[in-house]
């Protein structure tokens, strides 16, 4: 699925590039999961959801990006420091997101369905954050 052997090759700012385009790919998979699963249940009110799930996953994806562009020449305990400040603030972000849809909409079942594709994107782009930075630090090191 992911090919980090084309990474190895690539400086800091490559590295952040190649983090987007792949996290991108990721979304859009999972988005067009959600697609299939929407035609063939007939759950048109999982398009909104979606809007709102893959908008928030790509600005988490462009923070991301952005700290790793900034954080790309400094040692290896300022990008940890980053990469762990990106994180909280992520975690952060999630549960504004989520409170804010919990207070938009009155259907209990739609916001189980909303936390739960929520809680399937956000632990998508946990994985695969943690496989891409500790391949980024292994080769570093």
């Amino acid at each position: 699925m992911l090919n980090f052997n084309k990474l190895e090759n690539t400086q800091g700012r490559d590295h952040s590039m190649s983090y987007l385009v792949h996290s991108v790919c990721i979304l859009m998979t999972l988005v067009a999961v959600g697609g299939v699963l929407i035609g063939v249940y007939s759950m048109d009110c999982l398009k909104r959801m979606l809007v709102i799930i893959f908008a928030y996953n790509v600005f988490m994806s462009v923070t991301y990006t952005i700290m790793w562009k900034f954080s790309a020449m400094s040692s290896s305990r300022t990008q940890l420091v980053s990469y762990v400040a990106v994180s909280a603030f992520k975690i952060v972000t999630a549960l504004v997101v989520v409170w804010i849809y919990f207070r938009r909409e009155p259907d209990i079942t739609m916001r189980k369905i909303f936390t739960m594709t929520f809680m399937v994107f956000y632990l998508s782009m946990l994985f695969f954050n943690t496989l891409y930075f500790a391949k980024i630090q292994r080769e570093k090191e």
